[in-house]
């Protein structure tokens, strides 16, 4: 996988998210239809989305 600058981010947020499988089955369809971003898990904690 490729990221340019101008990529576009997205992502799932929460805690925990290492378990996801997002961020494979969005990659997978960004790069099968030639679309310049990643879909990456944010982990953040309970404490902090407030």
């Amino acid at each position: 996988m490729t990221i340019s600058g101008k990529a576009r981010l997205a992502g799932v947020l929460g805690w925990p998210v290492g378990h996801s499988k997002s961020p494979l089955l969005h990659n997978f369809w960004f790069e099968r239809h030639g679309l310049d971003g990643v879909y990456v898990p944010l982990p953040v904690a309970p404490e902090d989305l407030a």
